[in-house]
């Protein structure tokens, strides 16, 4: 299959469906553990936000991966977007006008790493699922077309 209809090619699922499971599995992990309701659901929303971020660049390509110099390099916008949400989240965290508006706290360093880990989950899923979908467009099964050479 020729780059451009491989990148351009429809993947067959959503995995944003998993970010609110992936945000409340963290939610509850921290409760359990001992965390505030207000730290646990400040964490649970930045784990949807750093996940869609994630996303964002996941969605570069569809099929193709994104760890390229094409998918990494090849929009700029992508990097000023993803900057102007990482400011604006933590100002949601950090900045205490907007901590008593939606009752957020601050976050650590050790929970800033747990909510980009879960972030960062969803964007090597995602990455996998597009390694099997171009595996198996190599391999066309039934229903699938054959590749073009």
């Amino acid at each position: 299959m020729r780059t451009r209809e491989l990148r351009t090619a429809t993947v067959p699922h959503d995995l944003r469906a998993f970010n609110p499971g992936r945000a409340l599995g963290l939610f509850l992990w921290e409760q359990a553990q001992g965390t505030s309701l207000e730290t646990a659901r400040t964490m649970a929303v930045s784990t949807i936000v750093v996940a869609e971020m994630f996303y964002l660049v996941n969605s570069r390509f569809i099929v193709a991966p994104v760890l390229s110099r094409a998918g990494l390099a090849g929009n700029r916008m992508v990097w000023v977007a993803l900057g102007a949400c990482l400011l604006l989240q933590a100002a949601y965290v950090h900045l205490p006008p907007l901590q008593a508006v939606f009752d957020s706290t601050p976050l650590g360093p050790g929970e800033w790493i747990r909510v980009a880990l879960a972030g960062l989950a969803l964007f090597l899923v995602a990455e996998l699922e597009k390694a099997v979908v171009r595996r198996l467009r190599r391999e066309p099964a039934a229903g699938w077309p054959a590749p073009v050479a």
